[in-house]
């Protein structure tokens, strides 16, 4: 400041402190970066598509274990609700498919969070974005 006292740091934190989000002192950084860091965090950065119907059970319910949030694509057909939760406990239903046609749809999963398929009927497709 102007009367000579410190109270911020211009680029003298190791990358690996910056990057972690550990460091505790005072440090002014570009905007560039600031955006950078929360964009390199967001859904779809280094995440692919990967196809799960094999792996995935009506009935059973998964935790996004990631870092970030997860998108899950789900077709389907048979009146079955898709769920998500929190604490795997209390459900919310975010969908239902139809009983009659074809449907998807795609929520996203927050991390740490749980979610499911109520029954396994007329499951045709079920990737995830992670």
């Amino acid at each position: 400041n102007t009367s000579g006292t410190q109270v911020g740091l211009l680029g003298d934190q190791a990358t690996a402190t910056w990057e972690g989000g550990t460091g505790t002192l005072q440090s002014l950084v570009s905007p560039a970066n600031v955006k950078a860091a929360a964009l390199a965090s967001g859904l779809g950065s280094s995440q692919t598509w990967q196809d799960v119907k094999a792996s995935r059970t009506g009935g059973v319910s998964y935790q996004n274990t990631t870092s970030s949030p997860i998108q899950v694509s789900v077709t389907s057909f048979g009146g079955q609700y898709f769920e998500a939760s929190s604490n795997n406990t209390t459900w919310v239903r975010v969908g239902q498919f139809s009983a009659s046609e074809v449907t998807s749809m795609t929520p996203i999963i927050p991390t740490n969070h749980y979610y499911r398929l109520t029954t396994n009927t007329g499951v045709l497709f079920w990737a995830e974005l992670r």
